[in-house]
């Protein structure tokens, strides 16, 4: 299938020490938004759901590495500085040929965006505002393959963090990224999407509060597209149509909208669409539905 991650989860390090949260660590959800590096377009929007928790002075992160989502980080506040040391492991990667690589959080200098190299491992300190719900650097975010240089897996500059809203919003629409029609010989067509979790003024959003919905459109005739998910519990699939923003089953499903696939016939599709919905502080909201045109409609064809 396409939309195939580069990296692939393996087996922790057993020699090297992950960072463990304090037991019952309550955690809120934030938003990391930056630009990404991007070796076909540069630099590219990323959106970064994150999780935070307090421990006093000690703040843990879960997220910040996109490959191992679950590894942690540790920062200590002072004052409205927060400090992330470097070179704190984040576990081992294997790639698709089963070669193994370390990762470490890091931070470097933004000169690496200009083509500066020779760059060493630096701490990443965040200033944070006056309300604590948004933290700012000028310092490079690294996926690091080494502790005595720089050479990653990730590079975020520009970075914001920011916690998510608990209330109503309006989330803004989903885009379609990519379209894969459905294709006899292998049976089945996708999507993937550029889903931002922030609502329509750019605030962000908690991601296990929002999903999306497609749609698929034959001469104006607007009808939702089912998705066939694996569950687990019922060793089945599940048809779904909404589907949370989280969610995934690691084979029809990704994450964030990074693909899902369908497997009906898609030649007389005009447009394939995709909304989203947000149901926070009691109330539910939609997004409009973002549309892809795929083909012109009959009477609209010259």
């Amino acid at each position: 299938m396409l939309f195939v991650a580069l990296l692939s989860l393996s087996t922790m390090a057993q020699e090297k020490t992950v960072v463990t949260p304090p037991e019952g660590l309550q955690t809120e959800s934030w938003l990391l938004t930056a630009q990404r590096y991007d070796a076909l377009e540069y630099t590219v929007d990323a959106y970064l759901p994150i999780n935070v928790g307090f421990d006093g002075n000690d703040v843990y992160v879960q997220g910040l590495n996109m490959y191992l989502p679950g590894s942690w980080v540790k920062g200590i506040r002072n004052g409205n500085q927060l400090t992330f040391a470097a070179n704190q492991y984040y576990g081992e990667l294997s790639d698709n040929e089963g070669t193994s690589f370390d990762t470490y959080f890091a931070g470097c200098d933004i000169s690496w965006f200009d083509g500066v190299s020779g760059l060493q491992p630096i701490d990443v300190t965040f200033t944070i505002n006056e309300t604590g719900t948004k933290w700012t650097t000028n310092t490079v975010l690294v996926v690091n393959s080494q502790t005595d240089g720089i050479a990653g897996f990730d590079y975020l500059k520009d970075v914001v963090i920011a916690k998510s809203i608990e209330g109503a919003a309006t989330p803004k629409a989903p885009s379609i990224y990519q379209f894969l029609p459905f294709d006899q010989e292998e049976g089945y067509g996708g999507v993937s999407l550029t889903f931002p979790p922030i609502d329509i003024d750019g605030n962000p959003l908690q991601t296990d509060k929002l999903s999306y919905i497609l749609y698929k459109d034959v001469e104006h005739e607007e009808t939702t597209i089912t998705i066939p998910a694996w569950d687990e519990e019922t060793q089945d699939y599940v048809d779904m149509t909404e589907i949370p923003y989280n969610f995934t089953d690691d084979w029809n499903i990704q994450a964030h909208g990074y693909a899902a696939y369908f497997y009906e016939p898609s030649s007389s599709w005009n447009r394939i669409g995709v909304k989203a919905i947000y149901r926070g502080g009691d109330e539910e909201r939609e997004s409009e539905i973002s549309w892809l045109l795929l083909k012109p409609f009959a009477n609209e064809a010259t």
